[in-house]
Order: structure tokens, then sequence, then C-alpha cells
């Protein structure tokens, strides 16, 4: 069963249109999960001027409680993206990493990769 946020709060977004849609991508469309939120290990946001309130305030809450591990969240600076990590602590978001352009951060869930948001295009 889709997890459903109220009605006045629905969105769609098309942050990750430039990656594949391999069946491994799901997205939140018109509010919904389209996959079983158990399904699903990480939650990725690219933050604009228009959805700022929503990745740091609505959707997270959603994602928190749907049990998805890890939420992170881009924002565009002047300098280059920024990425805020968030790991799931007794069913809310506890901050684990800011990382600014120039710096590698070597994630470890939800499974290990090394990132530096300066080498992103966004």
């Amino acid at each position: 069963m889709p997890l459903e946020v109220p009605e006045h709060e629905g969105w769609v977004e098309a942050d990750l249109d430039r990656l594949p849609d391999d069946g491994i991508r799901y997205e939140l469309i018109d509010g919904s999960l389209q996959r079983k939120p158990a399904d699903v290990a990480l939650a990725v946001e690219i933050e604009s001027r228009g959805s700022r309130r929503d990745d740091r305030r609505i959707k997270p809450e959603v994602y928190a409680e749907a049990g998805i591990p890890s939420y992170w969240r881009v924002e565009r600076h002047p300098e280059g993206p920024h990425l805020h990590a968030y790991e799931l602590v007794d069913g809310v978001y506890a901050h684990v990493a800011w990382v600014r352009p120039g710096v590698a951060w070597q994630a470890t869930a939800p499974y290990p990769v090394v990132l530096e948001p300066g080498a992103w295009v966004i």
C-alpha cells in the first residue's frame, strides 16, 4: 500500500531524472511512494528554492514514518552542492554528515560509497 501524505502536501519531483530508470530507483509521485517503503534503503532529494520546505520538513517526516533508513538532501550553493546525510535512529533522522565541495566523505550506510559533492553537476 502506498504511503500517503495529506492531499494539500502532494508533489511531483523529477530530482533524479538524469539517472537511469533501472528498477532500483523509486520516486515520490503525487505524494505517494511508488514502491513499498521496505524496498527503499535511501531517499535522496535535490533541494531547490521551490522544494526547500518540503525537502527539509515534510519529506523527511514521511520517509522516517515509512522506515527508510537513510535520507540525503543536496543543497545548491554558489560554491557547489552540499550534501546533508541523515540516518534513522529511533524513528527520526539524525544528521550524520554535512559534506561541502572539496571534501570527500565515506558513507557507510545504506552502503559504502565515497562522495565528493564538488564533482557533481546539478
